[in-house]
């Protein structure tokens, strides 16, 4: 009977998303008056079809609440991410650096305030067309019971040439050619025959060959050996620079030092944001000292220096 209550709560009690509709914020707060226009819907027709081309990213005065919490998570955050470019976020423990994916993918509406990606208001586009223009990679990787070819390319078709290239990059070439089958290769459901690397690593090959132009990590790299952070930050230096914004969310300095910038969050809001060096380089800055704490400031600084 337990099944038949889920069952009724998920069908009559539990509300949707405005998968369809557009997000229409509620006016509280300070920063509903940044939201107070009636939103309107983008259809994907008129949209440019290339959108986002370039992934210019802004938050104006965005204010964030779970339905559970008591208090906000975000305020009225603001800043804003150049096309192209890769920031780390970092942060203590409830500084909402995850809650700037929940907030970018709409997994919980906006309050007030407003996310802009190309100069396109996102509370007005299609859930699925903005969804489907991103990318995300998250801590535990996200594999589905079929094929190789299936988990790299559920719906859109690639050539063999294009996923084995995306495999090369991504470490795993030899890995699924010796794999009976090589594309076509059986995958266990959560990809329960791969490490736990090389799951994370196939969801790193499906991020390259979509190519989308903003690429979400959230804390990719908490959950793998060390030989496999490696690779993947190398991939992030080797094949995500110039051409794709990144964002990562990261508890482990040493993974964004190489960043282009450092947005440091805390208490739901902007503390510091600047290029590693500069950041590191700052007596008395909030980021010097995490880095101090860490006991590596040296290696950190060095390596902000190299990038």
């Amino acid at each position: 009977m337990n099944d038949v209550e889920r069952i009724g709560e998920y069908t009559n009690g539990l509300p949707a998303e405005a998968y369809d509709t557009p997000s229409a914020p509620a006016n509280t707060g300070p920063a509903a008056s940044v939201t107070t226009a009636t939103a309107t819907a983008i259809t994907p027709a008129q949209l440019p079809p290339q959108w986002p081309a370039d992934g210019a990213i802004e938050l104006k005065a965005v204010r964030l609440q779970y339905a559970t919490a008591s208090t906000p998570v975000f305020r009225a955050l603001s800043f804003s991410i150049p096309a192209r470019t890769r920031v780390g976020v970092c942060g203590r423990t409830g500084a909402g650096k995850s809650s700037l994916a929940v907030a970018l993918f709409r997994t919980v509406e906006l309050s007030g305030g407003a996310i802009m990606i190309d100069g396109v208001d996102t509370r007005h586009v299609p859930l699925q067309r903005l969804r489907g223009a991103l990318s995300i990679i998250q801590q535990e990787p996200t594999l589905f019971q079929g094929t190789v070819r299936y988990n790299m390319a559920p719906v859109s078709e690639y050539t063999d040439d294009e996923l084995w290239e995306a495999l090369r990059r991504a470490g795993l070439e030899a890995k699924v050619a010796s794999m009976p089958k090589g594309l076509d290769a059986d995958v266990a459901e959560a990809g329960g025959n791969l490490s736990a690397g090389e799951r994370q690593l196939l969801c790193m090959a499906r991020a390259m060959l979509r190519r989308r132009p903003v690429l979400v990590m959230d804390e990719a790299t908490a959950s793998v050996d060390h030989a496999t952070d490696g690779r993947i930050q190398e991939m992030i230096k080797r094949d995500f620079r110039g051409n794709t914004t990144v964002l990562t969310i990261a508890h482990r300095l040493h993974t964004i030092a190489f960043y282009d910038r450092i947005l440091l969050l805390g208490g739901g809001e902007v503390v510091e944001y600047d290029t590693p060096l500069q950041l590191l380089s700052t007596q008395g800055g909030s980021l010097r000292k995490l880095a101090e704490e860490s006991g590596d400031l040296h290696g950190l600084m060095a390596a902000a220096s190299e990038s």
